[in-house]
């Protein structure tokens, strides 16, 4: 395998992992919010009946709340957008390194900063506790993004 295919390869692994991991916060992100939804009609009519002891009707009122805190402490909306921006920005450079003839040592080079870029966008994607994340800039959208010669 020439330097090239090894450096494909590499991309190619690394966006698959990433868009799943993708997917896998996005999936976890609309689960919670649906759980929250139909417990909240769940409790809303078990409150009116007797079907259930009272303390499984408290168990199932307290579910949004649970859900509603997982996403606002772990942010799974943050992380999935983390994700599938950094998935594209490999997606892109694999492409650039097989069919525009970008060299490996720039490709390479890119690749690193694209690392480091995210590593730093890390922080301001994914909000942990109190403060939702704020909406980004056109010109924060766009740090760290690495020209492809």
């Amino acid at each position: 395998m020439t330097a090239q295919d090894v450096l494909i390869s590499e991309l190619d692994s690394e966006e698959t992992a990433l868009y799943k991991a993708g997917r896998t916060n996005h999936k976890t992100d609309l689960a919670l919010f649906f759980i929250a939804i139909a417990a909240s009609f769940v409790a809303t009519i078990l409150v009116g009946k007797d079907l259930v002891p009272v303390w499984a009707t408290a168990a199932i009122a307290g579910s949004p709340a649970f859900c509603a805190t997982l996403q606002k402490v772990i942010d799974f909306r943050g992380r999935a957008a983390w994700y599938f921006r950094k998935a594209a920005r490999m997606k892109a450079l694999s492409l650039s390194l097989k069919y525009e003839g970008t060299s490996v040592p720039d490709a390479a080079k890119a690749f690193g900063e694209i690392e480091t870029a995210f590593e730093d966008l890390w922080p301001r994607l994914v909000s942990t506790g109190a403060a939702p994340a704020s909406p980004l800039t056109t010109a924060e959208q766009t740090k760290g993004a690495v020209p492809i010669k």
